[in-house]
């Protein structure tokens, strides 16, 4: 006779009773909202987990579940698109964060997006993961990327009016075909793209306000010509404060075979008291 495998679809959740630091053990069913409390270290001795601690229980339930949610949104860690590889991370300095990202292919285009959401916690995570499948879905209308930011301004803006939260965006795209880097950027901050001879490229630092500010809005693109062997780092506000430095960076994104491991390397120790991400786009060496 086979062990009875559990339910795929319930959830289990174990954390800490605040009323007596005893640990606890919740079954869920995610897409039903049902929770139940089936065991607590504690139980005999007429401690009441199921009736007292179940707000607190209920929010350790709904941060968990986003926990899970916005992994799954993650890109993976490595990406190849013929030519150009993507190597993408990301620290969260609490359980769940605002920082977020996506890489899209368009066949021999390739669109990406960074960024970050004002605030932290749940709120934030929840309004990243909106952000994430809002630009995949304009992306796959192939739709000009100050385009792309104006649709997702005016989307963060009319569902935020009543709580206005905003996010700063960057969204790039590399068109293998016609040799070329575009950026568009909403409040984030500028990437960094170093030529294969370690050439800092400057880039236009003109931009518009974070997304959801305006309703009214306009966005610029900046285009510049691919070359064999550019590094582009794109990152949140989160790195410069724990360390990310331009000439030390120059130096790293000259190395060959370069990973986003060499960068993170180069930040200070975590924890860290905002979220990081570090999102970095390498084309092949010329040969």
């Amino acid at each position: 006779m086979s062990e009875e495998q559990p339910d795929r679809h319930r959830f289990e959740l174990r954390t800490v009773c605040p009323l007596g630091d005893c640990p606890v053990t919740i079954h869920g069913e995610p897409h039903r909202g049902a929770m139940e409390i089936v065991d607590c270290s504690r139980w005999r001795e007429g401690h009441r987990c199921r009736a007292e601690c179940a707000p607190q229980v209920s929010l350790e339930h709904a941060m968990e579940l986003g926990r899970r949610v916005q992994e799954m949104l993650e890109p993976p860690p490595f990406q190849r698109f013929e030519e150009v590889t993507a190597d993408s991370w990301m620290s969260v300095s609490q359980r769940v964060g605002g920082d977020f990202q996506s890489i899209y292919s368009l066949g021999r285009r390739i669109r990406a997006i960074q960024g970050d959401v004002m605030g932290k916690g749940l709120n934030a995570a929840l309004l990243a993961a909106y952000l994430v499948g809002l630009f995949e879905g304009l992306s796959r209308q192939e739709l000009p990327l100050p385009e792309v930011l104006a649709r997702m301004n005016c989307c963060l803006a009319e569902r935020t009016r009543n709580r206005p939260m905003f996010a700063t965006a960057l969204v790039l795209e590399v068109d293998l075909a016609a040799r070329e880097w575009s950026f568009s950027r909403a409040g984030h901050e500028l990437p960094l793209l170093v030529r294969y001879d370690g050439r800092i490229c400057r880039l236009p630092k003109g931009g518009a306000l974070p997304l959801g500010v305006d309703l009214q809005e306009r966005f610029s693109a900046f285009h510049l010509p691919l070359q064999a062997g550019d590094r582009l780092l794109v990152y949140t506000d989160g790195a410069l404060e724990v360390g990310l430095n331009q000439e030390r960076l120059r130096e790293a994104l000259t190395r060959p075979r370069l990973g986003i491991p060499d960068v993170v390397a180069l930040l200070a120790a975590p924890p860290y008291r905002d979220d990081v991400s570090l999102l970095l786009l390498s084309c092949d060496p010329p040969t």
